[in-house]
């Protein structure tokens, strides 16, 4: 495969720069950019390629496109432009981010009551602001072409790294672009070595590789760059060729894995359903898709995030505690926790936490976790604890703390993880849980409709299955719900907004990876690759006549 992938993207990868060399417009025309042919036609390249991104991300999912998918955006940059490199940058940021995260303005308008145009212009705020990180990637391809040569091809995709990796530390919804391969078994394999970090450098590698072919085009030397395109189909088959064997690997276990039997349950009701019939309303519908499971078959039933509707800590119901009797189950169950602040019990302050309950089949309460990552905007507001003002925008009873406890509960089938809602797109999270037979990833992604969201939110946490070499049960309030075997291999997915109440065979299985050992070991490697490119580059302009 990697050697018949190179050669058709490249070739048509030239007749774009041909054709635009026949219209006069590969040039700097020295006018106007914004006006001149030359301006429209890498404009047009940079949103281009964000719209390729955007069908390469579920639910569309053309994940194929990732092979040639920031060919136009490299295509668009210049060596005698620099400036223009970083609009081009920019441009392609903002509308990837526009495109990806189009559900934010529906959420915005339907939950903050704003007009439609009010939600798109902070839509267009957001885009701008996380979509201009790209501006470090492209701004960035021909000072190190220029100085590296063919190496920027190999330097770039770590540039790329970095930014995904710095960004996700700030970012209000952090995007790792390997993620988006997660329904590609035998490539994703790499990411219990590196982790999603190296997904994201391998598919900048290819793009980069074709785009030399671009670039040696229109400096006029017609010699393609076979090196490095034989580098980039070896570094591709020794992907695959791992790949297979874990793959194989990893299914020869599971093979002869104990299977845990999990009831997965999903409510096709939004949040605006809920909100308008009611907290009791949503409550006796968990109780009753879960009394469908007939007792004795489920070894563990998983209620979502926030499927009961109150402060379970403050609460005198038995109800769940009599489930667990009655269907001779563990039950784990997304609720949320309030407790006074210390020091401030007479002025009725609270901090609230929003958390995971894990009773045993004898309906006690024998473990509870709570959320580590709240989710800014909707759990908390940033800065708030500086303009106490802004806490009363937080659509939520009272500011949702952090915990700090990444607790792993001891069941009586399983040592379980449970990473709420957006907390198992983080890697580095995840792996903070100290060897859980399985994560159980609870969430309600109700509030997004039906939108892209859900779909995107589930692929950024599939990924985890294959970091850390342990499956992942995701049970989401009205969908996608799914189970992710160690291999990355996806099994019993929902469609969103459909009631399921089932019990599910889950195979056991957690092996060693590299990821859960090292972590993010491979983003430190990406920059010293880049330091030590940059101190190659300076080292050998020194030494240049």
């Amino acid at each position: 495969m990697p050697l018949m992938v190179l050669p058709w993207p490249a070739t048509a990868a030239i007749w774009w720069s041909q054709l635009c060399e026949r219209v006069n417009t590969c040039g700097d025309s020295g006018s106007d950019p914004m006006t001149s042919a030359d301006s429209l036609l890498r404009t047009f390249a940079a949103v281009l390629a964000a719209v390729l991104f955007w069908l390469i991300v579920p639910p569309f999912g053309l994940h194929w496109l990732n092979w040639i998918s920031l060919v136009p955006i490299l295509w668009a940059l210049r060596k005698e432009t620099p400036r223009a490199n970083i609009r081009y940058g920019f441009i392609y940021g903002f509308f990837s981010i526009a495109l990806l995260f189009q559900w934010v303005a529906e959420t915005v308008a339907l939950f903050g009551d704003l007009p439609m145009v009010a939600a798109i212009g902070i839509l267009a705020l957001f885009a701008a602001l996380f979509g201009a990180p790209y501006i470090l990637i492209y701004a960035t391809v021909h000072p190190l072409r220029e100085r590296l040569g063919v190496g920027w091809i190999a330097v770039t995709p770590a540039v790329a790294v970095l930014t995904e990796y710095l960004t996700s530390l700030v970012t209000l919804f952090p995007f790792q672009h390997g993620s988006t391969l997660y329904r590609v078994p035998t490539l994703i394999q790499l990411a219990s070595i590196t982790g999603v970090w190296g997904l994201t450098y391998l598919i900048y590698l290819v793009n980069c590789a074709l785009a030399e072919a671009i670039y040696r085009r229109r400096e006029g030397n017609s010699v393609l760059p076979i090196a490095p395109w034989v580098a980039t189909a070896l570094v591709l088959g020794a992907v695959l060729a791992f790949g297979t064997w874990r793959v194989g690997r990893v299914e020869a276990v599971l093979a002869e894995a104990p299977t845990v039997r999990i009831a997965q349950l999903q409510m096709k009701f939004s949040m605006i359903e809920r909100l308008v019939r009611g907290a009791k309303w949503s409550l006796r519908k968990w109780v009753a898709a879960t009394r469908l499971i007939e007792p004795g078959s489920a070894d563990i039933v998983v209620w979502s995030e926030a499927a009961y509707p109150y402060f379970l800590n403050e609460t005198d119901d038995d109800t769940l505690a009599e489930l667990a009797r009655e269907g001779r189950f563990e039950l784990i169950v997304g609720a949320g926790a309030r407790e006074p602040v210390p020091g401030t019990e007479d002025s009725g302050e609270f901090n609230a936490f929003n958390t995971v309950y894990f009773f045993d089949a004898a309906g006690q309460l024998v473990g509870r976790y709570n959320k580590m990552i709240p989710v800014p905007f909707g759990e908390y507001m940033p800065f708030g604890s500086i303009f106490p003002g802004l806490n009363d925008f937080v659509p939520t009873e009272g500011i949702y703390v952090a915990g700090d406890v990444p607790t792993v509960v001891e069941g009586a089938h399983l040592r379980v993880a449970t990473p709420i809602c957006y907390e198992a797109i983080f890697g580095r999270v995840c792996n903070r849980f100290e060897r859980p037979d399985i994560l159980v990833n609870v969430v309600n992604d109700g509030w997004f409709g039906e939108s892209a969201a859900t779909h995107q939110h589930a692929m950024l946490a599939a990924i985890r299955a294959t970091e850390l070499g342990v499956p992942v049960f995701r049970a989401a309030y009205s969908g996608v719900s799914m189970v992710v075997e160690p291999h990355g291999v996806i099994r019993y997915e929902t469609e969103p907004y459909t009631d399921v109440s089932r019990v599910v065979p889950v195979r056991i299985a957690k092996l060693d990876t590299v990821y859960g050992r090292l972590g993010d070991w491979f983003v430190v490697f990406c920059f010293g690759l880049l330091v030590g490119a940059v101190f190659v580059a300076r080292r050998f302009t020194r030494l240049a006549p």
